[in-house]
């Protein structure tokens, strides 16, 4: 193989490759975009009823909960009665059930003498009562000896008085009644007694198939016995109710499927059974007995009934129930899909007037008192198990309930949840959701604070408008939990940020800068990155003088615990002055003033440091001597100027330092006074960054190697506040001045004279020996320079 065909590489094992590169973790505001859209997705899931929660589901009923309490009516309903069958009447007229005949007495005494407009009785009556004389009747009615016609009439109070049955159904019959039936459903679900027909419902633009299929079927049935069916001539209403999750009562349906049949709720049931005015219960009552039974026509002398109106939303699912062309009641109810409505309760003080019916059997209740009212007759004794938790009680009786909605639907106040309720939600859920997500970041704590509260409000004010103006009851809690939860999220998520950043700092610059530094810069992390920048700042190198000496004399031991010493000292003090540690280089010190914090007086801060690494020299030396180690002394070089500032190296090793022309000049500076045997020298760039009062000694221009410029250079005298010691060093720049310029002007007796009081000082003998050999050097070579 020849020359042409040799690899150009190494074997692929021992080619360099490159580390795996660290993936850069996301922003909180990634974070929050990633985490909060997948909150969002969730409860619109939520919303669309595509994913379940029971916690929500809690969350929102007890918020439903409050806010039918807000609206509860507080005055009572003058409308509606109750006649209770309580634990009164259970101990005057004996325990329940009672026989037929009481309760057709108590029927007979609501539609007579106390002239009620209409009765709903929320009881089950599924079961005939055994009758003794059924036999003896049918013999004298269908037998070989049956009487007359005329004898049976004479007979039937006497029937009467026997067979309950038969005076109920003649009570039903010729009394303003509406019978209660019950329904049920699954695999137990049993029929007894006998359902009479439904409602008839009109469905314009519909069809009953679709009306069926969004209803759910109730097969079984608790109904009337056959001869009290045959006698409900008003109908009948649905007694059920049902419960949510949680076992309350909030809503009830206005319509009941069972098989092809259509039944109404009770409250519905009455107010389409209802065919003349209310009268007004402050009104006079009559106290004719038959004032009641005189306006109620016999069912062959009453009009037909127009029926209920349902309305059918564009996937055939009920939207609208209406009552039209009645004289009492007349109106129009939105439902849910399942013709339910919400039952706004009244308070729970003073709701209803609720008298026992014991009082009512007894004579008690004067006549008329019910004139015009709509009378609700229930079993209200606790231990009767016809009781319900609902928002105003724990324990409401169901009469109770029928009474509430009756009113509410007299009123036009029931409620419902719409079918497109879940994707109203959805939608105001996205539309929150994405202006969270993307203003969160953008505007700070306290704005990311009020948008929430702006979000938080547009939710309440879409559910509130709904339900005053449009009376839907829309859902809102996941509304009201995504800018919580995105707040709360984008809260940590910055917090957390904030001490990972706060955390990174310290790592980063906690063996550069004093951790009072670290600690400001903790305060705006975000101000103070790594990444390179340009800035004006002041550049220190600190060198011991005959280091090489020294290693070859001491052993290594010994060598490495002094320079640690030295090394301690001069952090130190760096630190004590602001400083940012920037690397030791064998043995001298790097250090810059004016990063990673701004320092607008990093001249001046560079300088005392400099000048206090001299001023610690003499306790140092002797805690050396103490130990057997050899003197050190100190050359140090400062300049100021701009620099590139970061974290620089390679990408097998990152370091936070200093670059540029600056940096070369404060090293070769140190290298001049090393070689001269001076402590300290300054560039003119940092000279002019000091205060104006500061005494510098001039000492010339040097031309630096690989420089062509010649650049003033300076020796500070250290600053003081003691008057004696400002005006020594004043005195002291005096004379430096008169020499310079003897020399200048050729007075060589002159500058012999100052020569010698200036020498005087150890300090001063350096600095004269220097500026000579300038001299004598004619200034025509470049001065010797320090490590770059």
């Amino acid at each position: 193989m020849g020359p042409a065909d040799a690899p150009t590489s190494g074997p692929p094992d021992l080619q360099e490759a490159d580390p795996p590169r660290r993936r850069r973790p996301l922003s909180p505001a990634w974070m929050l975009r990633l985490i909060g859209g997948a909150l969002l997705l969730l409860l619109m899931a939520h919303a669309l009823q595509r994913w379940h929660s029971p916690l929500l589901d809690r969350l929102e009923h007890a918020w439903q909960d409050r806010h039918l309490l807000a609206h509860a009516p507080r005055e009572p309903d003058p409308r509606i009665v109750l006649v209770e069958i309580d634990e009164r009447a259970l101990a005057s007229q004996g325990r329940w059930p009672w026989p037929r005949t009481r309760l057709a007495e108590l029927i007979e005494h609501l539609g007579g003498p106390q002239q009620a407009a209409l009765i709903g009785l929320d009881v089950v009556l599924a079961e005939a009562e055994h009758a003794p004389l059924a036999p003896l009747w049918q013999a004298l009615t269908h037998g070989p000896r049956s009487l007359a016609p005329d004898e049976l009439k004479r007979l039937e109070p006497l029937r009467q008085a026997f067979e309950g049955d038969v005076r109920l159904a003649a009570a039903l019959r010729d009394g303003p009644v509406v019978a209660g039936v019950h329904l049920s459903a699954g695999p137990g679900a049993e029929r007894i007694g006998q359902l009479p027909p439904g409602v008839r419902l009109h469905v314009p633009g519909g069809s009953s198939a679709g009306l069926h299929a969004a209803l759910p079927d109730w097969p079984g049935h608790g109904g009337l016995a056959p001869r009290l069916a045959q006698s409900a001539g008003r109908g009948v209403g649905v007694l059920n109710g049902e419960l949510d999750e949680d076992g309350m009562l909030r809503r009830m349906a206005l319509l009941w499927r069972s098989g092809r049949q259509v039944h109404p709720t009770l409250a519905l049931a009455m107010l389409e059974a209802l065919d003349r005015p209310l009268d007004d219960p402050a009104a006079p009552a009559s106290t004719s007995t038959t004032a009641a039974t005189a306006t109620t026509p016999p069912d062959a002398a009453r009009p037909e009934r127009p029926g209920l109106t349902l309305t059918l939303d564009a996937e055939q699912q009920p939207a609208a129930l209406a009552l039209q062309g009645r004289p009492a009641a007349t109106g129009r109810w939105p439902v849910d899909p399942q013709a339910r409505v919400w039952i706004p309760y009244r308070a729970a003080d003073a709701a209803f007037t609720r008298i026992s019916a014991a009082d009512v059997l007894e004579g008690r209740l004067p006549a008329g008192s019910l004139h015009g009212r709509l009378v609700l007759v229930g079993v209200t004794a606790p231990g009767l198990l016809d009781q319900r938790l609902t928002v105003i009680a724990p324990a409401l009786p169901g009469t109770l309930i029928h009474a509430h909605l009756l009113s509410a639907l007299l009123d036009g106040r029931t409620l419902s949840t719409p079918a497109w309720a879940p994707l109203a939600q959805a939608g105001l859920l996205l539309l929150g959701g994405l202006v969270l997500l993307v203003w969160l970041p953008r505007v700070g704590i306290v704005g990311s604070c009020a948008l929430a509260l702006a979000v938080c409000g547009l939710g309440v004010g879409v559910h509130a408008w709904a339900w005053a103006q449009l009376h839907r009851v829309l859902p809102v809690v996941d509304a009201l939990l995504l800018p919580g939860l995105l707040l709360l999220l984008w809260l940590t998520l910055s917090l957390r940020a904030l001490q990972h950043a706060r955390q990174r700092l310290q790592a980063l610059f906690g063996q550069y800068v004093p951790p009072e530094h670290v600690q400001r810069m903790s305060l705006h992390p975000e101000r103070h990155t790594m990444s390179s920048r340009q800035v004006e700042l002041s550049v220190l190198f600190a060198d011991v003088r005959g280091f090489t000496g020294l290693a070859e004399r001491m052993p290594p031991g010994e060598l490495g615990a002094m320079m640690h010493l030295l090394f301690s000292r001069l952090t130190d003090i760096i630190r004590q002055h602001g400083g940012t540690l920037d690397k030791y280089i064998g043995d001298a010190v790097m250090a810059f003033w004016g990063a990673p914090l701004d320092d607008p007086r990093h001249a001046r801060h560079a300088v005392d440091a400099a000048l206090a690494m001299r001023a610690a020299l003499p306790a140092l030396q002797e805690e050396l001597a103490a130990r057997g180690w050899p003197r050190l002394d100190l050359s140090i070089g400062v300049d100021s100027g701009p620099v590139i500032v970061g974290d620089m190296g390679s990408r097998h090793r990152l370091a936070y330092t200093v670059l540029g022309d600056t940096v070369n000049r404060a090293a070769r500076l140190q290298g001049l006074a090393g070689e001269h045997r001076i402590g300290l020298l300054i560039g003119d760039a940092t000279r002019h960054g000091l205060d104006p009062d500061r005494i510098c000694l001039p000492l010339g221009r040097v031309q630096l190697r690989g420089r062509g410029a010649w650049l003033p250079v300076w020796h500070p005298l250290p600053a003081s506040t003691d008057p004696a010691a400002a005006a020594a060093a004043a005195v002291r720049l005096d004379r430096w001045q008169d020499w310079l310029q003897a020399r200048d002007v050729g007075d060589a007796s002159r500058a012999a004279a100052v020569r010698a009081v200036l020498t005087v000082h150890a300090e001063d003998r350096p600095l004269v020996a220097w500026v000579e050999s300038k001299t004598a050097r004619h200034d025509d070579r470049p001065a010797a320079a320090g490590p770059d």
